[in-house]
């Protein structure tokens, strides 16, 4: 995981380099020279609806740095897993994705929308 601690700059969304693969899409922002500045006492929550807003915008490198923050500081909470799935999904990166959404099943096993994207994913 690629992101500094400090000030949130723009409401929290100074676009960066984050751990993704060079060949993805991405956003018209100045990316490859900026990191991602998150605060040192961040909600989780938070850090998924921003990672969410990200998404919603194409920005998948964003929101995946985002997912990974929130899951470090809340790894047994599926949600944030099963949406880190999603922008792994978005980046190609499959097998990776398998394994968070088997992950998100492991913590809530009836967790149904984790098992019909995982179903997906096996399918693809």
């Amino acid at each position: 995981m690629n992101y500094s601690v400090g000030n949130v700059a723009n409401g929290g969304h100074e676009y960066g380099n984050s751990n993704c693969n060079k060949k993805t899409k991405r956003s018209k922002e100045p990316s490859d020279f900026l990191c991602r500045t998150l605060p040192t006492k961040m909600d989780p929550e938070r850090l998924k609806i921003m990672g969410n807003e990200d998404y919603k915008n194409g920005r998948f490198c964003e929101a995946l740095a985002l997912y990974d923050a929130a899951i470090e500081i809340d790894p047994n909470k599926a949600t944030y897993r099963y949406n880190r799935t999603a922008a792994l999904t978005a980046l190609g990166r499959l097998l990776e994705a398998v394994f968070e959404c088997r992950e998100a099943i492991q913590i809530e096993p009836c967790y149904h929308r984790a098992h019909n994207r995982l179903g997906k994913l096996y399918f693809r």
